[in-house]
């Protein structure tokens, strides 16, 4: 029978470091108050959303006009809707990708300690931001 007791004393694999600085870099981020799913595929969708924003045509659940002003309804990570004009979802991007940088900047260093000190199971488990 193995035995567990000194598991969290192990040196934890530089793969599962390398996986956990990926797994914790696209996690969503609290933007303005909403969690915004803040991975390469969101983050190229809003700004294809943004870049041709004023060319979309009107799409129930989509774009919309509300009181003369185009807005779209953007899915967050919770999977609820939340309408934002241009400026809005510029200024959501924007700031996502700021919060992004900031917490790989983070992360990165977290990854070199453990990976260049050999961290344990335990320090893996530990939060990095």
């Amino acid at each position: 029978m193995a035995d567990y007791s000194n598991f969290l004393n192990n040196e934890a694999p530089p793969e599962l470091v390398e996986e956990k600085f990926f797994l914790l870099r696209e996690s969503p981020i609290l933007v303005y108050g909403n969690l915004i799913d803040c991975d390469e595929d969101s983050l190229n969708t809003m700004r294809q959303a943004l870049r041709y924003f004023d060319e979309q045509l009107p799409l129930i659940d989509v774009f919309e006009d509300v009181g003369g002003e185009k807005r779209i309804m953007w899915r967050l990570s919770d999977n609820t809707k939340c309408s934002m004009s241009k400026a809005q979802l510029s200024a959501v991007l924007n700031e996502c990708e700021k919060q992004k940088a900031l917490r790989a900047s983070i992360l990165y260093a977290k990854k070199r300690t453990l990976k260049d000190g050999r961290g344990t199971y335990s320090e893996m488990l530990t939060d990095w931001v």
